[in-house]
């Protein structure tokens, strides 16, 4: 499922209401541009992430890499309803595993 974004902005604080998957690509890019543009609107930003289905360890980078961003707006942000599991699984390496397994078979 890709990623799809609410945004609202009441009184001083702006809410982003995210559903999806939060990952590396296209997802990641559009989460960090969406909150990097609140922050600049708005002194408050919380994002919900209750309808996040699937976030990768991009996705978990890009949550923290986000504060520095929001520190340097000069605005606070909140993460709320982080209720779903990091995936830090690597393809690549799993696919590298499984290609050496064969050759030594």
């Amino acid at each position: 499922m890709n990623l799809e974004l609410r945004a609202h902005i009441s009184d001083d604080t702006a809410f982003l209401h995210c559903d999806g998957s939060i990952r590396a690509g296209e997802s990641g890019r559009l989460l960090r541009a969406n909150v990097t543009n609140l922050l600049h609107q708005c002194p408050k930003v919380v994002v919900d992430l209750s309808r996040i289905d699937y976030m990768d360890s991009s996705g978990l980078a890009i949550l923290v890499s986000l504060y520095s961003a929001a520190r340097c707006a000069g605005s606070k942000l909140q993460y709320r309803n982080l209720t779903t599991a990091v995936d830090y699984s690597r393809s690549r390496a799993s696919d590298s595993a499984t290609w050496f397994q064969q050759k030594a078979s």
